[in-house]
């Protein structure tokens, strides 16, 4: 069942159901921005980070910028740059604001071998997301791996999904012949895609979990999802009362994948395709309530990254009855109009004012929505 909600707001090539407040644009500094991670601070100060340096992402000009708001989110602070390696690419993944210091992790990657040597890096904020310290390698685990949103179980434990890049063939790899693969792959011709899947196919992600029994103190890695042919990455996970539900972006299949945790996330369910349209791009799930929540583009890989909705579960992720659309390009996606695709929802939680807030990338815009509970209830 699709809700019923009037898209009416016009912005910037795009249709909202509800005002989008600005969070950041592109200028002539900064002319490209990925990914928003928004989380609210102890203070009630929400931070968000974003991605943008060089030309592409896997530029070793890559850098982590940062903007803050003190008004939930009706006005938010001048960009700055958070972190920048200056040998290396970057990505500033996720910020987890559970326990009782805020922590966020950030990666580095050579952008010539893709994510295939990443290294992974937690920094924390002590005075609520103003100054960030060093970032460090997390204790216990190989710093080699993408880490998304965590959660904390019902008995306290912390999960966080992870994913990693396998070399299985071509391990000695052409500088020269890379980057021009990458770059190509942002022009969408056929050829292309047909060059990704083979890289994929040698050079594939797999996905896990990485547990903290002592509140971050030290972390263990567990599971092992890979699938051949396919690249299994950016995961999300909820603790549902069937155990844990992990959802994943499966490249090139026009769905999600699916696995399952009956222990903590010690081990996993083998993945599985679900029947949720994905044109392999990230989604983002929560639990509000006994419902889960999975914001994602509902479409399959024709169609690409020209809407998100909100998908509502109320039998713990088996079924998606409940379908509330949030943002939609107005122009037709096409290959020439790349600049109309809106995608990489994050969100958390506000109970107090029953709202969900959702930052989503429109490329050269970020906007944040707040959703209410009521109308997805």
């Amino acid at each position: 069942m699709t809700i019923n909600i009037e898209m009416n707001i016009e912005k910037a090539g795009f249709r909202f159901s509800y005002e989008p407040l600005t969070i950041l644009s592109a200028d002539q500094w900064h002319n490209w921005v990925r990914e928003p991670v928004l989380r609210p601070m102890p203070d009630g100060s929400l931070v968000c980070w974003a991605l943008t340096g060089g030309t592409h992402e896997g530029d070793k000009r890559n850098c982590a910028l940062i903007t803050r708001s003190l008004d939930r989110g009706e006005t938010w602070t001048p960009l700055e740059v958070l972190f920048a390696h200056g040998c290396r690419a970057m990505v500033n993944t996720e910020i987890f604001t559970e326990g009782k210091v805020p922590f966020g992790f950030v990666e580095t990657f050579d952008g010539v071998s893709q994510f295939l040597e990443i290294r992974t890096a937690i920094t924390y904020t002590h005075d609520n997301g103003v100054t960030w310290t060093e970032p460090v390698s997390p204790r216990g685990i190989p710093a080699n791996m993408n880490v998304r949103q965590g959660i904390v179980l019902s008995d306290g434990t912390w999960v966080f999904p992870v994913y990693w890049e396998e070399c299985r063939e071509g391990w000695s790899w052409s500088p020269s012949d890379k980057p021009d693969v990458l770059r190509q792959v942002y022009t969408g011709p056929d050829q292309t895609r047909e060059m990704m899947r083979m890289d994929y196919q040698a050079w594939p992600f797999c996905c896990g979990c990485i547990r903290s029994v002592d509140e971050g103190k030290t972390f263990s890695l567990h599971g092992y999802l890979a699938s051949d042919g396919i690249s299994l990455w950016e995961p999300n996970i909820v603790e549902t009362s069937r155990g844990l539900l992990m959802l994943i972006r499966a490249q090139g299949t026009g769905v999600l994948y699916r696995s399952m945790s009956q222990d903590g996330g010690l081990t996993w369910s083998e993945a599985q395709p679900t029947d949720i349209p994905n044109p392999g791009t990230k989604s983002t799930l929560l639990k509000q309530g006994e419902r889960v929540l999975l914001l994602h583009n509902p479409t399959d890989c024709e169609e690409g990254r020209k809407r998100i909705e909100l998908w509502v579960s109320d039998d713990q992720g088996e079924t998606w009855p409940t379908r509330l659309p949030l943002v939609e390009a107005i122009a037709p996606y096409t290959k020439e109009q790349l600049r109309r695709r809106v995608c990489y929802p994050h969100a958390f939680l506000a109970d107090e004012e029953e709202l969900l807030y959702v930052a989503v990338d429109a490329k050269t815009h970020h906007y944040l929505l707040k959703v209410p509970y009521a109308d997805f209830a």
